[in-house]
């Protein structure tokens, strides 16, 4: 993630003085630092000049680890445009924008993925309580149905966490205690214990 935000407030700044001071509009700079829209390299020099900054630490790529680099340098030709893999072609040193874009696309694929699961959620979640005669107000609806969106995501994230370094005491606790029913429907969460009792065993 970028960190305008957080230099932002660092240095004390309102997102007019910094718009103004970087020659556009509020609602520009906001797009900027909401991930909305992609910051320009000349605009994201010009940003890190401000802050006294690296474009790198402005765009967050002095901390992200090495492997998710490797995962975007992988991506660029995929994602990028004829036109923006030429620029990068001729401007090697805007390869860290160009990185940024990256990311941003692929998070903004996800993100319209996550809307169209949720979209699908909520007609579901309407039908269950018109099968079962259930009676909410319009703000338990959505109380209930946010609960459960969550919910789910941080399991998710629980899960990735937990499978991607290999914790098999977590899975187990997990399976056995807090997460014992979501291991029986889940075809992702037992399909993922699984693989990581095969790598255990072997």
């Amino acid at each position: 993630m970028n960190r305008l935000k957080e230099l932002r407030q660092k240095k004390g700044d309102t997102q007019e003085v910094v718009a103004k001071a970087m020659g556009v509009t509020r609602r520009g700079y906001q797009k900027w630092e909401n991930e909305e829209s992609q910051i320009k390299p000349e605009k994201a020099q010009q940003l890190a000049d401000y802050f006294g900054v690296s474009v790198g630490s402005l765009l967050g790529y002095d901390e992200v680890p090495k492997n998710l680099i490797e995962e975007l340098e992988l991506q660029l030709d995929h994602v990028l445009t004829p036109t923006e893999k030429e620029d990068l072609e001729n401007n090697p040193e805007l390869r860290n924008h160009y990185l940024s874009i990256v990311r941003n696309r692929l998070l903004y694929n996800q993100r319209k993925e996550v809307e169209k699961t949720a979209q699908a959620f909520d007609k579901d979640f309407i039908r269950l309580l018109k099968e079962y005669s259930i009676y909410l107000s319009d703000n338990q609806i959505e109380q209930i149905k946010d609960l459960m969106k969550t919910m789910s995501n941080i399991n998710n994230r629980y899960l990735m966490v937990a499978m991607g370094a290999g914790y098999q005491s977590e899975m187990e606790i997990a399976k056995t205690y807090d997460f014992k029913q979501l291991f029986e429907y889940s075809s992702t969460w037992k399909d993922n214990y699984s693989s990581i009792e095969k790598e255990s065993d072997d």
